[in-house]
């Protein structure tokens, strides 16, 4: 089998839902030009972080004794200066081949957040050790998510693949998107005192009808939308088609196209249930168990699904 070959097997058998071509990477140039976007990003956002802090004070005493362009300054460089060394120490992580070294660096600072909240659920009653009990299905259905995947069998020339079709492709932006979107117009109201977007931001207040109403159908949207940005069944159907392979029940072309689209659709649709439910659990648990959202939060959204996606991933690596 030649080389090109081998590539698209492994594309066929590893990957099978990324549309990119084994081996290509982002040029140099792209990833520096993204890095250097990321710095003057952080230099536009901590400049109003420090205009913030001018205007915050405990007690009554002003948080920054004497505001004005030389804090500023020696704010923003500081944090400039912390996020280069950030970008530094994720980029080393990286390069170790122990994971993303974002992912990590992000995973860490949910991870304490993780025990911290454990350990004040453990020092409950009967509520905290129900919570505990609670925690452990829903950890189980994270990782079930991380690790599901459906084969199927393909044969082409020069061997057989496996066209790979995983939940953890689908199920860790949805959560991310649905709730970011959700809290955008707080955001836009937060800087905008009067008018029609504040109307809009109470309407859509964590608890109000109307957010419980949009979650699943802006989780069905942003599922989908996912789903064509990370899957060609056109792309898959024709990668095989070159190598004249066929699927194991020996579907024909349009058959065979129609067919992944379908078992893609139900994946999609799986993911949109279980992501409905973990989006609308932190509320039901503070609701019944009477904590605040810190603690709720560990049974839903996506963070559960980094930390364990992330460790998922890293035992993989180390095994591998």
């Amino acid at each position: 089998m030649d080389a090109e070959a081998r590539c698209h097997q492994r594309y066929l058998y590893s990957s099978g839902l990324f549309c990119m071509p084994c081996g290509s990477r982002p040029s140099k140039t792209v990833r520096a030009a993204v890095r250097c976007f990321a710095v003057i990003l952080c230099a536009i956002q901590s400049f109003f972080i420090t205009l913030w802090l001018e205007k915050q004070s405990i007690y009554d005493v002003p948080m920054v004794p004497n505001p004005g362009w030389g804090f500023r300054l020696i704010a923003l460089v500081s944090l400039i200066a912390a996020f280069c060394f950030i970008l530094w120490l994720a980029r080393m992580i990286t390069d170790k081949g122990v994971a993303n070294g974002f992912a990590v660096l992000i995973v860490l600072d949910m991870a304490v957040k993780f025990a911290l909240s454990v350990f004040h659920i453990s020092k409950e009653s009967v509520g905290g050790v129900l919570l505990v009990a609670l925690l452990i299905p829903v950890v189980w259905l994270a990782f079930h998510m991380t690790v599901w995947q459906r084969k199927v069998p393909v044969r082409i020339k020069g061997g057989d693949a496996s066209l790979v079709l995983r939940l953890s492709w689908f199920a860790r932006q949805p959560l991310s998107w649905v709730f970011s979107l959700l809290l955008l117009p707080a955001t836009i109201a937060s800087f905008v005192p009067e008018g029609a977007i504040q109307t809009v931001a109470g309407l859509l207040l964590r608890g109000s009808l109307l957010y419980y109403l949009l979650i699943p159908v802006l989780v069905m949207a942003t599922a989908f939308l996912y789903k064509r940005m990370v899957f060609s069944s056109d792309f898959s159907g024709d990668l095989i088609k070159k190598y004249e392979g066929q699927t194991v029940e020996g579907s024909a072309e349009p058959e065979m196209k129609e067919m992944l689209d379908t078992m893609v659709n139900k994946i999609v649709w799986y993911i949109c249930l279980i992501c409905t439910v973990f989006a609308v659990l932190p509320d039901s648990i503070m609701a019944l168990f009477k904590v605040q959202y810190a603690v709720a939060g560990l049974f839903g959204g996506a963070a559960i699904f980094v930390i364990v996606g992330l460790l998922y991933d890293i035992s993989e690596r180390i095994g591998a």
